[in-house]
């Protein structure tokens, strides 16, 4: 039961995203990438099977953090269940001219072009959801928390595989700054 509480507490927050209501939790402060990555993997029951290789420093803003983590969790959960057991998927995040850039890739069945285009209109504009029950559920609630805050995700043709591609405009983020310099260390420079 304890294993099965992330999955819960996610699918009644997708539920409530597909409702309309905005986010229950709202971070009042801005937070770190890494750790807007580690709580969505924090959601996943398989989390043993993602990999973090790399996320340039950046800070999300407060009022993005709950949906950005609950939209990459989403994400993750769909690259592990289309991809053999024995694949890891990889994370990613770096800087690029429109923002912020998070990848999800997997190396699993990947989808026709067709598929991925059809994929790609929902995330780009999303419909409103029927009674029906779509495999792609989670991807209406992905559309549904990009559009909130003006987020862009877009799947990738792999080989194998799949990549969601998440850009985070700048206005959602603050560039992390390393530590000043100590005053001896400038002294030391100016001699």
């Amino acid at each position: 039961l304890v294993l099965l509480a992330p999955r819960m507490r996610r699918n009644a927050a997708s539920l409530l995203v597909l409702a309309g209501s905005e986010a229950p939790r709202v971070w009042a402060k801005a937070t770190d990438m890494d750790d807007v990555v580690r709580a969505a993997v924090g959601e996943i029951d398989e989390s043993q099977r993602i990999e973090v290789l790399a996320l340039e420093p950046a800070r999300l803003s407060g009022g993005a953090v709950s949906d950005v983590s609950h939209l990459v969790a989403e994400l993750l959960e769909n690259a592990i269940q289309f991809s053999p057991p024995s694949e890891m998927i990889r994370v990613t995040g770096l800087f690029d001219m429109n923002g912020y850039q998070l990848s999800v890739s997997d190396r699993g069945v990947g989808m026709s072009d067709a598929r991925i285009a059809e994929m790609n209109r929902i995330l780009h504009r999303p419909p409103a959801l029927g009674l029906s029950v779509e495999p792609t559920l989670g991807l209406y609630v992905v559309a549904k928390l990009a559009h909130r805050h003006g987020l862009e995700v877009e799947l990738i043709r792999g080989a194998p595989g799949i990549t969601a591609r998440i850009t985070i405009p700048r206005d959602h983020l603050e560039v992390m700054k390393g530590p000043e310099p100590r005053p001896w260390d400038a002294g030391a420079r100016e001699q």
